[in-house]
């Protein structure tokens, strides 16, 4: 098994803090959290997941969002720090973000990349102030 790269594991500890934050303000345990999750999960799993250990896979992420309050986008949104909105066009853009379902931010970011990659091309500095 590689290593993660070191952005990965970044976001694997913040994505960790984030679920350990939802999960303490249902008041859960672990163990609890364990169970809830079904299928013999071990707290062990919860674990890992909170410390950052490993970040849980999509599949994962979809069963801990109805115990831990939440839904899949936000806590990938709070793991990546949602920017901050000093622009009106920078807010709506992002509210619109927020609320789009998993398949849909999907094709979203499809185009997003895609609209990048055609920025470099006419533009070879690279200005676009979109990430690639």
């Amino acid at each position: 098994m590689l290593a993660p790269s070191q952005p990965a594991a970044q976001f694997a500890k913040r994505l960790g803090g984030v679920l350990k934050g939802l999960r303490q303000r249902q008041r859960l345990t672990q163990a609890t959290a364990a169970e809830l999750l079904g299928n013999g999960v071990a707290t062990e799993t919860v674990s890992r997941f909170e410390r950052g250990a490993v970040a849980p896979s999509l599949p994962w992420l979809e069963r801990l969002a109805e115990p831990f309050g939440t839904s899949i986008d936000a806590a990938n949104a709070a793991a990546l720090d949602a920017p901050a909105a000093t622009d009106p066009q920078r807010a709506e853009l992002w509210e619109f973000l927020q609320g789009l379902r998993g398949d849909q931010a999907v094709v979203v970011l499809a185009l997003g990349r895609a609209y990048v990659a055609a920025t470099q091309r006419r533009d070879p500095g690279g200005t676009s102030d979109l990430p690639a």
